[in-house]
Parts: structure tokens; sequence; C-alpha cells
């Protein structure tokens, strides 16, 4: 077995990652967000993010999460921003790629 991520995880730390292995590119996550209509006015983005973010702070949530053995990152406003669109570009590369072959 195998970790498809840069970091060996906290659930399984003996398990090396695919980085380790020599294919840094090679990753795999459960993303998930939630977004909002371009041009929402900035005090109604603020409001969404901290409510979100509070909720994913949650202690609750966050026992949830880690008796499934679930890794969490919790990334609000431009940070999943530019994590949402390196991921899409990576993907995007993979899907042309295959396109041609």
């Amino acid at each position: 077995m195998t970790i498809m991520d840069k970091e060996r995880s906290k659930f399984y730390p003996d398990l090396q990652t695919t980085a380790e292995l020599g294919y840094p590119t090679i990753l795999s996550a459960a993303t998930r967000g939630i977004g909002a209509p371009k041009g929402i006015p900035q005090p109604i983005l603020k409001k969404i993010e901290d409510v979100f973010k509070k909720a994913m702070e949650s202690r609750d949530h966050l026992d949830k999460l880690e008796g499934a053995a679930q890794p969490v990152k919790i990334m609000t406003g431009e940070e999943f921003n530019k994590y949402y669109w390196d991921s899409f570009n990576v993907a995007k590369k993979w899907v042309e790629y295959v396109r041609k072959k």
C-alpha cells in the first residue's frame, strides 16, 4: 500500500508516499468545497467563509472525520481558490494526455 500524497498520513505513518517513491505528481485527495457566484459582495462572502470555517472546526465534525481516518485541511478564500485551480490544471493536463492516446 502507498499513500498518494506528498506527506505521510498520521493514520498510516508507516506507509510510504508516492512522492517518497519518486512520483511526486501522483496525488489523490477527496476535496470538498463551497463556491459562490462571481461578483458576490465581499461582506457576504466573508460571512459565508466564516460560517463554514467555524462548522469545519467544530469538535464534533473533526471527531467524526478522525474516526473515519479522514485527514482534514481547512482552506478558505484565496488559499482554497489557488488549491482548486492548481488541482484543476494538473487534472486537465492528464485528461488532454489521455485523449491523445
